[in-house]
């Protein structure tokens, strides 16, 4: 499934499922994640960032102790990696689960559920522990905790060419000339204390010098993963989705792009947010897959209603 691997240091004790293997879960380096994480991804279709970057330059580095592959030694055969999963730290007091995969071939075996154990571990102590379950495992996860749900989320998909050229032509040229109602701006030119203090509630918008919402977008394997997208006005989340588009479709005009991945949106909404999801209907943008935000210990209290796009399924 993703690669052979050299021996390294166990995390776990051994749990050979026959006498003839021997499985280990081990905690991977920074070039290990990069290659079984994304490879992993792919196969399963979760639409990664372009070529694995964004897994192993930032996701990696949130928290390097966190990222764990469970490896499987037959006798005779190469050593093969069965299983991954991810869980960072986000301090002392929560945790996230992500890439919870194991190989189809060997599913049924235990051999995901000891990463999960792995994982688990290494989050003792957060009062906090969260992950976007898919519907197909909520049942699942309940077993192991994950008791208290904040909200299900959507995977809306929608064309980026259609946005900018039909659904909101006249917004899109209005903050071509820099005449939207907001000031928008790059987020380097954001003080960093004031994201810090937004982005705890949800939140470039600008109404004045106050930092009123913010947005991402990075290019993925087979669209444009958008997120996060928070702000206190539902018209200014617009506005800066608008903006990220146009920088999308001006780009795509004006550089060597890779044509290879289509000029489209994915958010990961939550839907009791309705006013993305009113927006969005209104694009014709279709959900393709759903997931519910669990959490084991206590859930935390955030204001639904600012969250326009979570910041990814994988890391939270």
């Amino acid at each position: 499934m993703f690669a052979r691997v050299s021996p390294l240091t166990e995390y776990s004790s051994s749990v050979p499922s026959s006498p003839e293997t021997h499985f280990t879960v081990q905690r991977c380096s920074q070039q290990q994640a990069y290659e079984y994480f994304y490879e992993g991804s792919v196969l399963e279709g979760w639409n990664p960032g372009a070529q694995g970057h964004d897994i192993r330059d930032v996701f990696y580095g949130l928290d390097p102790k966190g990222w764990f592959y469970g490896k499987l030694s037959i006798p005779g055969e190469p050593d093969k990696v069965v299983s991954i999963i991810s869980a960072v730290r986000y301090g002392e007091d929560q945790g996230w689960i992500g890439y919870y995969l194991a190989d189809p071939a060997y599913r049924g075996r235990g051999y995901g559920m000891k990463g999960f154990q792995a994982a688990l571990e290494h989050l003792k102590g957060c009062r906090q522990i969260g992950l976007d379950g898919l519907m197909a495992q909520v049942e699942n996860y309940k077993k192991s905790g994950f008791v208290h749900n904040s909200w299900e989320n959507e995977r809306r998909h929608g064309s980026v060419v259609d946005l900018v050229e039909t659904g909101e032509r006249q917004l899109a040229q209005q903050i071509r000339e820099n005449q939207s109602a907001y000031r928008l701006v790059r987020l380097n030119e954001v003080p960093v204390n004031k994201m810090v203090e937004l982005e705890e509630r949800f939140t470039a918008a600008m109404e004045g010098d106050e930092l009123i919402g913010f947005g991402c977008v990075r290019q993925s394997e087979s669209s444009y993963r958008l997120g996060p997208l928070y702000s206190t006005k539902a018209d200014a989340a617009k506005e800066i989705l608008v903006k990220l588009a146009v920088d999308v479709v001006d780009a795509d005009k004006n550089t060597d792009r890779d044509k290879s991945v289509p000029l489209y949106f994915d958010m990961d909404v939550p839907i009791s947010n309705n006013a993305v999801v009113e927006m969005l209907d209104k694009y014709g943008w279709k959900n393709i897959s759903s997931s519910v935000r669990m959490w084991k210990g206590e859930a935390p209290k955030v204001d639904v209603d600012g969250v326009f796009a979570i910041n990814t399924l994988e890391i939270g």
